[in-house]
């Protein structure tokens, strides 16, 4: 996987919902025999269970990958998994992240390979109520401490998003709602030896969402839709980590400091936000907005001060709806996957509708690398 990226996502070809993976950007010979398309490794099947599995979570380790997921059972059971997983070898280990029974869900993995661990963290029970529970695991598999609880959750919480901080800790940002039932962002810092969570947004009677988080040296990079303005537009904070945590932990939240990104008559939602290591020190950041009857995926690359590189930039095209877009530093500039359903009679829900996933290649500028296409 040297220079490459790992795809991964959830298919029901094999009559039951399973998770897959490709390898994009690597050699013919590496790992499994690349396909007959240069740079593509054949598709490979992750899970096998009874159960469906939904919303994989994949992060590098070594040579491996570390993989989470959750699964249901035909009885309507949730269970989160978390495994490491090598080209040659597939499950190296495999275990639920809840050793006791109880609904786990949702889950996100951060790998820290210089310590050889994996964190995840994900939605299940705490203290009686649903919440956000995390936990690290050794390379080998074994569990470094119990489950701590980080936070409230809700049933409205389908986004955990997850990064290192440069001290080692990791950082969980999530939305559920607060006093007033509207929904607000969340920030969990977690550490060998305590877990400290503050509130990110005002509880403005308006809902704050799927937040992601990006890190890198000293800056930090948070991005999000929100609905204060009477729409839902993506929103961005760039700052140093210590001035996000300390103006959070003093109630102070980042409402007041955060950019407008988005401006659109449609919906604007699904933003995801990447450093980038070994490029310019900026951020990349992807969307999907209502456009042309349809959705459609944009990028924008911002510096370290979260200032535009360049105008937003659509990466998608033709018909169909574009959603979900992840997106990862890969070289100088970014690696981004997304989904696009052909929806069927009844919409997009409809059991005739498909839904493919794409890849693509762009420069720290956000220029397209001219490498498009189907994973």
């Amino acid at each position: 996987m040297d220079g490459g990226a790992a795809v991964a996502w959830y298919d029901n070809r094999d009559g039951n919902a399973e998770i897959y993976l490709r390898l994009v950007g690597v050699e013919a010979g590496e790992g499994a025999a690349a396909s007959a398309r240069s740079g593509l490794s054949p598709e490979v099947r992750l899970t096998r269970s009874g159960a469906e599995s939904y919303e994989v979570s994949i992060d590098r380790l070594g040579e491996g990958l570390a993989v989470a997921w959750y699964e249901k059972s035909a009885t309507g059971d949730l269970e989160a998994r978390l495994g490491l997983w090598a080209a040659e070898r597939g499950f190296v280990w495999e275990t639920p992240v809840e050793a006791h029974e109880g609904s786990s869900r949702n889950p996100v993995v951060v790998a820290d390979g210089e310590r050889g661990r994996v964190f995840c963290a994900w939605v299940g029970p705490g203290d009686g109520q649903e919440s956000v529970m995390a936990a690290w695991w050794g390379r080998d598999g074994d569990m470094l401490g119990e489950p701590r609880r980080l936070g409230l959750a809700g049933t409205t919480t389908w986004n955990l998003n997850a990064a290192l901080a440069p001290d080692g800790a990791a950082v969980v940002v999530w939305d559920a709602a607060g006093g007033r039932r509207t929904e607000e962002l969340y920030l969990a810092r977690v550490d060998a030896a305590a877990v400290r969570t503050v509130r990110l947004t005002r509880e403005d009677g308006h809902a704050s969402k799927y937040p992601d988080i990006a890190l890198g040296r000293d800056r930090a990079a948070l991005t999000w839709f929100d609905e204060k303005n009477g729409n839902r537009e993506v929103y961005l904070w760039t700052g140093s980590w210590e001035r996000l945590w300390r103006e959070a932990e003093a109630g102070a939240g980042i409402d007041d400091d955060a950019r407008r990104v988005t401006e659109s008559p449609g919906e604007t939602i699904g933003a995801y936000i990447a450093y980038s290591a070994a490029g310019s020190g900026g951020f990349g950041l992807a969307w999907s907005d209502e456009v042309d009857g349809g959705r459609q995926i944009f990028f924008l690359a911002v510096d370290a001060s979260g200032s535009p590189l360049a105008e937003p930039r659509r990466l998608s095209s033709g018909d169909g709806l574009k959603f979900v877009p992840a997106i990862e530093s890969l070289g100088e500039g970014f690696a981004l996957t997304w989904n696009e359903v052909r929806p069927g009679p009844g919409g997009p829900h409809d059991g005739d509708s498909r839904s493919e996933v794409f890849f693509a290649e762009v420069g720290p500028d956000g220029r397209s690398s001219g490498i498009t296409s189907r994973p």
